[in-house]
């Protein structure tokens, strides 16, 4: 296959990185991939080292881009914003070939806060002209977006919540990041703080990310607690990474200055080293439009979710169980809502076919977990005496006890950094149906895990899945 990315940033960015690591492995696996980016690439550039072609968007010497001499099979466009829209319309024109759009944001949001309107909608009212006049290439158009996301093959999505802006469902699949295994290495603290001439006596909070006009708010106020910590006599530093779209930095009171080591671009060998300096690394969002993509919900439901989820631990959700007078929509909002809050996880069935497991979920298949072992027997009335004296207790609750305390275990058994993620696998067959409780990966090892609430039963399903 003949594949092209088209990337809305350089490969050192960290949009552009995740692309550089999409085509090396592409190429690791047989495909012939070659990569469009807006400026050409210095591969010098934190130690890339390419196995796959680079071209900048507009290039006009495309006919001995393949190995083989076709012309591309497929069409990458990362993001829809309207300089990879562009490149990807002319590489399709030119080789008559088919295209993805890749969402990474809520790109309606983020036009919306640069432009300082209320309504995305009230943008395609506006003469074309003007929208040229005020919208940057690296946006998106919303005289064009729609259209170019309806007439792609397929959809890929940074996170799940992104699907939503795919109107047109089209076959659509998560696309997560891999993770870098050196970020579990805090071996160079020393050599971090002598090359950036770190205080050696500081906490740190750490953030890799941008400050644009988006988070704007969201970066004060986490400067304004952080002056307030150092008020109240805590020796507290913010470590700032990345490249920021103004000059907000630049122009800090030099009290607020003195709490920020703003590093600017930093070495990518360096990036996993500085993140262990953290005693807390900074993933910045709150429930807004920008972060979650989120409507108002109704608190009569959240209180009906509530009370029901602890008495289907351990089963596939079916928002029948919870009340048939009630929209699924309406019951996926609220247990989305208590999920986002913590008080609930949703394990998400994985075909389980390889790594990471998140890349093969089914979105409407997942079974809850509730925030806390404790927490969640009280809700079912159980007492603590109740535990001591009734020896099969475990087995009057169908083994949801067990699951629940197992489930939070492997949840978060993970570095404080990563998003606790946690799945299962079942098939679903006429006659010979199978499940696992859990899967988990350890390295590039799938290993699942089932849970038994007491001495019978067979290992069928772990068989079945094997």
């Amino acid at each position: 296959m003949n594949y092209i990315i088209v990337s809305h940033c350089e490969l050192k960015a960290n949009s552009g990185i995740h692309v550089y690591h999409i085509a090396t492995e592409l190429v690791k696996n047989g495909v012939d991939c070659v990569v469009s980016v807006p400026i050409p690439p210095n591969n010098n550039d934190h130690n890339m080292v390419p196995n796959f072609k680079t071209i900048v968007h507009g290039s006009i010497r495309l006919e001995k881009l393949f190995n083989d001499n076709r012309g591309a099979d497929i069409i990458h466009a990362m993001t829809p914003r309207e300089h990879v829209r562009k490149e990807t319309l002319r590489l399709v024109d030119y080789f008559k070939a088919q295209y993805i759009v890749h969402l990474e944001d809520n790109e309606e949001e983020i036009l919306k806060k640069e432009l300082k309107v209320k309504r995305f909608n009230l943008l395609n009212k506006l003469p074309l002209s003007v929208l040229n006049y005020h919208i940057v290439d690296w946006r998106i158009c919303p005289r064009f977006y729609k259209s170019f996301l309806s007439n792609a093959i397929g959809v890929t999505v940074l996170e799940k919540n992104l699907l939503e802006f795919n109107y047109e469902n089209r076959p659509s699949i998560v696309f997560y990041p891999g993770f870098d295994n050196r970020y579990l290495d805090d071996s160079d603290r020393k050599f971090i703080i002598k090359k950036y001439n770190l205080p050696v006596d500081n906490l740190f909070l750490v953030y890799t990310g941008t400050v644009h006009d988006v988070n704007l708010n969201e970066f004060e106020s986490l400067l304004l607690a952080i002056v307030e910590l150092k008020r109240r006599g805590y020796n507290v530093k913010l470590i700032k990474t990345g490249k920021d779209q103004n000059d907000y930095i630049d122009k800090l009171s030099p009290e607020v200055a003195d709490c920020v080591i703003n590093l600017h671009f930093v070495d990518r060998e360096d990036l996993p080293k500085i993140v262990h300096m953290a005693n807390v690394l900074v993933q910045p969002g709150r429930s807004d439009d920008f972060n979650k993509y989120r409507k108002r919900i109704n608190p009569d439901h959240l209180r009906l979710v509530m009370r029901r989820i602890p008495s289907i631990v351990g089963r596939k959700l079916r928002y029948v169980n919870l009340d048939r007078n009630i929209s699924a929509s309406s019951l996926s909002s609220a247990v989305g809502a208590l999920s986002d809050a913590g008080v609930m996880s949703r394990i998400f069935h994985s075909d389980g076919n390889g790594l990471p497991l998140g890349a093969e979920i089914s979105a409407k298949k997942y079974k809850p977990l509730f925030i806390d072992i404790g927490l969640h027997s009280t809700a079912l009335g159980l007492r603590l005496t109740d535990v001591y004296t009734m020896d099969n207790i475990l087995l009057i609750n169908n083994g949801a006890i067990a699951e629940q305390f197992i489930g939070q275990h492997l949840l978060f058994n993970t570095p404080p950094w990563i998003k606790p993620e946690l799945f299962y696998w079942h098939r679903e067959k006429k006659g010979s149906s199978s499940e696992v409780d859990y899967l988990i990966a350890d390295g590039p090892v799938i290993i699942p895990v089932e849970v038994k609430a007491g001495k019978t039963g067979s290992l069928r399903s772990l068989h079945t899945f094997a």
